[in-house]
């Protein structure tokens, strides 16, 4: 009986192993690739459409991480349909948000996905709006991953924010503190990197404006990764820094900051593109 019970507990062992995920035992020395990216209206429209899932999903994997915005999903199909085709060709997870609005007609969800072998998920936090200054509180993850130093294991927390449009100079004015919060509740982690549609140009939120954002204040302690001239739109007739990167803490080594514009990359027409998204991913590396 008692070698039975061995037996048991080491096939028992064996098959909690093969469902945990499968985080790398050493570093690949390749900094982690990370993007952020508002596919407009996500949901079961864009993936019930071949030619669109498809651009999506080539899209995606291109990233080790990647947090998704405008998720728009009250079947959970969709996800499912992207998380099946990233599943396809390497092992994948995904941390989402519980659907986050004032409105009870229009929710969205933040959603992460990442490569089971470049990062492992350690806790995620929705962060306690109780002045209810955002539409959409930010969404934060803090991973685990190799750094390009060989043997050096981190910590980082990627924090998601949509900003409502008509709301973006109260909810960036709010954003340091949230950040800094975030960071006390993440301690231990290396720092912050926040990103996403902050909507942070053109009509809503006009130069005078920004220049009173701390978060694009160089001697503030946050470091904004883009350019405010940089265009993170499809549309051809508009030129606007809507998406960002912003980086906080001593610790945490983001690095290479760009837009990935994939109507180039993907030789496509301004209506194919569009198709897709109003917004390109916005994307870095952590080294």
């Amino acid at each position: 009986m008692e070698t039975f019970n061995s037996c048991l507990s080491f096939v028992s062992l064996i098959l909690a192993c093969m469902t945990c995920e499968a985080f790398i035992a050493t570093s690949s020395q390749k900094p982690l690739f990370v993007g952020s990216w508002n596919i407009q209206h996500f949901g079961r429209g864009k993936m019930s459409n071949t030619t669109h899932a498809d651009r999506i999903t080539s899209i995606v994997q291109r990233y080790d991480i990647i947090s998704i915005y405008e998720t728009r999903d009250a079947t959970g199909t969709a996800l499912e349909d992207l998380m099946s085709r990233l599943n396809a060709t390497d092992k994948w997870g995904m941390e989402a948000s519980i659907p986050i609005g004032r409105s009870k007609g229009y929710k969205e969800q933040y959603v992460f996905f990442y490569r089971k072998d470049k990062a492992r998920v350690v806790s995620s936090y929705l962060y306690p709006d109780q002045q209810d200054v955002y539409e959409r509180e930010p969404f934060s993850v803090s991973f685990e991953y190799w750094s390009v130093t060989p043997a050096d294991k981190r910590k980082v927390v990627l924090m998601g924010l949509h900003t409502r449009p008509a709301d973006t100079p109260e909810e960036l004015a709010e954003l340091p503190a949230t950040i800094r919060a975030v960071a006390s509740h993440f301690r231990g982690e290396g720092g912050v990197v926040a990103m996403g549609d902050f909507n942070a140009d053109c009509s809503y939120a006009n130069n005078a404006e920004k220049a009173g954002f701390v978060i694009f204040n160089a001697t503030s302690g946050f470091t904004s990764l883009l350019p405010d001239d940089t265009d993170t739109t499809t549309n051809q007739n508009s030129d606007c820094a809507y998406d960002r990167i912003i980086s906080y803490g001593g610790d945490v080594r983001p690095a290479h900051a760009e837009v990935y514009n994939y109507t180039a990359a993907l030789q496509l027409t301004e209506d194919e593109a569009l198709d897709i998204s109003d917004h390109y991913p916005v994307q870095f590396e952590l080294l």
